[in-house]
């Protein structure tokens, strides 16, 4: 009962329990507290008498009527029982009846209410040494929650990685369809969606490219409706876009353009044209990735730097050429700091 994954849907447990509610209304209680059930509209609270004379409130086991509860050296208990879980009736009764056959048939029983137990053979009429119960539960008509078919909201939605924050117009495919996030979109429950989140387009150098959904599911990933409203989170990682160039144009060439997010760090490696030769055979230029610098009222001679043999300017520094800004054969990055050795 408690481990069991039971839909939003009533739950009946019936049979002999074993307990009497009449002389057992402690034990009783703890039945139903196990069981997580209640007995409703039960015909009497605990520990109040049966009422003989009607059919509604006597016992379940009745020595008085019931030849085998007779013979077994029974007393008179109620001990069986019809008990609801999760959903509740919105109304109940019960009734316990005698079912007997349409002729004597010949059974031993086992008489337990001595002290020697004796075995007793003879012609009986009930079917059994208890009552039957019977139920009658009325439950609303109406759903109770949600089934398959019924619709839930799936809350879609985009967070940076890094400093968490929202990001809007990132994109999602879902079903076949480009939607801008954030987004909500009403699921069929037990439906089948194809959810793919997508990399956003550039702007001014920058882009978000999708990390992670934050709940650990696959990209891309099938979504089965859920049975209540739930929410999906992608992930992103902001990236800035790196161009390296010569300077002048024809200087040589540098690899090691591309999108890099503001932690990565690399290695650009230029290489001389014969023409342009003097400036060194093999230069190595790390770059700090940030944001591009808008531009400046005259050109800004970054990473024009002269080569010198065996000085390494320190990764992530800002280096200028201490004299003169004149030299016009060097190399040249997007980055916004950037430095050469």
């Amino acid at each position: 009962m408690h481990t069991a994954n039971f839909p939003n849907e009533p739950v009946i447990v019936g049979g002999d329990l074993n307990i009497d509610m009449e002389h057992q209304p402690g034990d009783y209680q703890n039945m139903l507290a196990a069981l997580n059930a209640s007995f409703v509209n039960a015909p009497r609270p605990p520990g109040v008498p049966s009422n003989p004379a009607s059919l509604l409130y006597r016992w379940t086991v009745d020595p008085t009527t019931n030849q085998i509860s007779s013979a077994r050296g029974a007393s008179q208990e109620w001990l069986d029982y019809i008990v609801t879980s999760r959903v509740q009736p919105t109304a109940a009764s019960y009734r316990a009846i005698d079912y007997q056959a349409p002729a004597p048939f010949l059974m031993s029983v086992q008489n337990n209410g001595s002290l020697l137990f004796s075995i007793q053979t003879n012609f009986y009429w009930d079917l059994s040494d208890h009552s039957a119960l019977w139920g009658n539960l009325i439950y609303p008509s109406a759903p109770l929650g949600p089934g398959t078919g019924d619709t839930m909201d799936g809350v879609f939605s985009a967070i940076r990685e890094g400093p968490v924050e929202p990001i809007a117009g990132a994109q999602i495919r879902f079903d076949g369809n480009t939607l801008t996030l954030p987004v909500t979109i009403p699921l069929q429950i037990g439906r089948n969606y194809e959810v793919e989140a997508l990399t956003s387009p550039a702007v001014d150098g920058a882009r978000y490219i999708f990390h992670r959904w934050k709940d650990g599911q696959p990209q891309p990933f099938t979504l089965v409706g859920p049975p209540a409203n739930s929410s999906y989170v992608a992930v992103y990682r902001r990236q800035f876009e790196l161009v390296a160039t010569a300077v002048p144009s024809n200087g040589g060439t540098i690899n090691g353009s591309g999108w890099y997010a503001p932690t990565d760090s690399l290695d650009l490696t230029p290489s001389a044209a014969p023409v342009h030769s003097n400036i060194g055979t093999v230069r190595v230029c790390r770059a700090a990735i940030g944001p591009r610098p808008r531009p400046a009222s005259r050109p800004d001679p970054v990473a024009q730097h002269r080569p010198v043999s065996g000085q390494r300017s320190p990764a992530g520094q800002h280096q200028r050429d201490p004299g003169p800004q004149r030299q016009r054969d060097g190399f040249s990055t997007g980055a916004s700091v950037a430095s050469c050795l």
